[in-house]
């Protein structure tokens, strides 16, 4: 008997509620949901490679029966949930472009009493990469991406990991430029024409 409702109701109630009202959700509720669909998506296809198959393996024999060394059924309903899980993901990124787009216009207040804690310096800056596209220039400093900031970077393996994990997806960038903060958006791509996924280095700072 499969461990998998025989319905097919795998989803997260809670995804399944805000993917419903996605167009009223904010910024931070949209890049909640970013992360909580993403990590559903890993958790299920780690249960999808413990039955030993993948988005593409046969279910069936050569000869054209279901194959024994395999829950049939559960690999079914996995394989479909996670391609919910998938379509869900593209429509939040996509939620998400118009509200980055004007969380990034936003003035930042003036009236801020402290300056955020940059952690690292931009520097190699290629131009036309997805760096210099947003905005960035060389000697400006990283305050924060996506998740990213001062308190744990982990020597930038954490920036990397989040830069590696997000491609093709629009991430809130906030940089120092001469004393003043501002909030960007880049998106990491391999498809710009140069070598990796920014178009810059960084060093810490």
């Amino acid at each position: 008997m499969t461990n998998v409702q025989l319905n097919g109701s795998l989803a997260d109630p809670w995804i399944v509620e805000q993917v419903a009202n996605l167009e009223q959700l904010s910024l931070p509720q949209v890049l909640e949901l970013k992360s909580h669909i993403e990590s559903e998506l890993d958790r299920n296809f780690d249960r999808l490679k413990g039955h030993g198959a993948d988005l593409s393996s046969p279910l069936i024999t050569e000869d054209g029966f279901p194959r024994q060394d395999i829950d049939v059924l559960e690999v079914r309903l996995l394989r479909n949930y996670l391609n919910m899980l998938r379509n869900d993901l593209r429509a939040v990124i996509d939620r998400s472009q118009p509200l980055l787009a004007t969380h990034s216009s936003l003035p930042v207040a003036s009236q801020t009493t402290s300056t955020p804690t940059a952690f690292a310096e931009i520097y190699g800056l290629i131009p036309r990469s997805p760096m210099h596209s947003a905005g960035c220039q060389n000697g400006d400093k990283l305050v924060s991406v996506a998740s990213v900031n001062a308190t744990n970077h982990s020597n930038l393996s954490f920036l990397q990991q989040t830069i590696q994990g997000n491609a093709n997806v629009a991430l809130p960038l906030r940089i120092l430029r001469e004393g003043q903060v501002l909030d960007l958006t880049v998106t990491p791509t391999d498809t710009w024409g140069g070598s990796g996924l920014l178009g810059a280095r960084f060093k810490l700072i």
